[in-house]
């Protein structure tokens, strides 16, 4: 991950030169890979630092205020993690507009899926929300494009990061 953000940086400088940027690696799903402590890239004449965040160590409560943000927060530091989820669910519930609704649904439950029951995920979300958002659909077109068959699985993921850069 440093020399990919390292990477990024150097496209990033090239392209927004003027433009201070401020880089982020998000990690998902809960290791204690020492790759996830990881914040500089250091070669002879070379440092470069950049912050990680793992969201499992982190507090619900800033992520829970923000609609944007609630997929995250499944992911975050609780004691009870189906109360979690079931909180964000009702939150889910209450967004008045569809189209929202619909994609931080299935963006909820797809990121859920790195900690969840399947079950438990479908007892506390709708899943014809997110087979009518565009996330969903995108994911399924990708699948078709990919691989000219469609499992009955949900997409899986290796991942366990999100990089994000800022340029501010």
């Amino acid at each position: 991950m440093p020399i990919r953000m390292l990477d990024y940086y150097a496209r990033l400088r090239r392209q927004y030169s003027v433009y201070p940027i401020e880089q982020v690696v998000i990690y998902l799903k809960e290791t204690t890979a020492n790759a996830v402590f990881i914040e500089q890239f250091t070669d002879t004449n070379t440092v470069h630092r950049f912050r990680s965040i793992r969201i499992w160590e982190q507090d619900p409560a800033p992520l829970l205020a923000s609609v944007g943000l609630l997929p995250l927060a499944v992911l975050a530091r609780t004691d009870s993690p189906e109360s979690l989820l079931s909180q964000v669910a009702a939150q889910v519930d209450m967004i008045e507009e569809p189209s929202q609704q619909r994609n931080i649904s299935a963006c909820t439950q797809l990121l859920g899926g790195l900690k969840y029951d399947n079950n438990l995920i479908r007892s506390l979300l709708r899943e014809e929300l997110m087979q009518e958002s565009v996330v969903y659909q995108r994911i399924i077109r990708q699948g078709i494009t990919r691989r000219g068959v469609v499992s009955s699985h949900a997409p899986t993921s290796s991942t366990n990061w999100y990089s994000c850069s800022r340029i501010a």
